[in-house]
């Protein structure tokens, strides 16, 4: 006797090797990050963390003046970002959580999740230069970050046609 159940299960979508490996890395890279932001907009600026920080560059220093320049500009940097701590680490963990819906999207096989996902990446793009102000340091981190942001952007993009509309 042949059971039908209603309404007739839909079948599984079956994932290519390729997805199942960015999805993982997605979900890994995002899920860290939204903690650590979450981390940081429960944390309040710390002098001694930017105290000790700047000992650290300071003991990189070879006394050179392009040394100077790129250490002064990281010092800024990093000041910037202990002063806005809780804010830029709010806007982390948020934008990290949608990011996440639209690997769960991906992962349900819609391609609305490729598109909220990208978007959020683009997004992350200027958070050290709104945050940790616009020099060289800020705009080399988001340029890193862009690097990495095309790398997953083009293997997404070759697994769209395995996803609904």
């Amino acid at each position: 006797m042949e059971q039908n159940s209603f309404p007739p299960e839909k079948e599984e979508f079956q994932r290519t090797t390729l997805l199942k490996v960015l999805l993982v890395l997605s979900f890994i890279g995002s899920s860290w990050s939204m903690f650590s932001g979450l981390g940081n907009a429960l944390s309040q600026p710390s002098e001694e963390r930017l105290t000790s920080i700047i000992e650290i560059l300071d003991e990189v220093n070879d006394g050179k003046e392009e040394t100077e320049l790129i250490l002064s500009q990281m010092i800024e940097y990093v000041s910037n970002i202990n002063q806005n701590i809780v804010n830029y680490g709010a806007v982390q963990f948020m934008l990290y959580a949608i990011s996440l819906i639209g690997i769960y999207l991906m992962y349900k096989n819609r391609r609305l999740g490729f598109t909220i996902y990208m978007t959020v990446q683009v997004l992350l793009l200027g958070v050290p230069i709104y945050f940790g102000g616009y020099n060289s340091i800020s705009v080399m981190v988001s340029l890193f970050m862009g690097f990495i942001t095309m790398i997953f952007f083009a293997l997404y993009a070759t697994q769209l046609k395995y996803m609904d509309a």
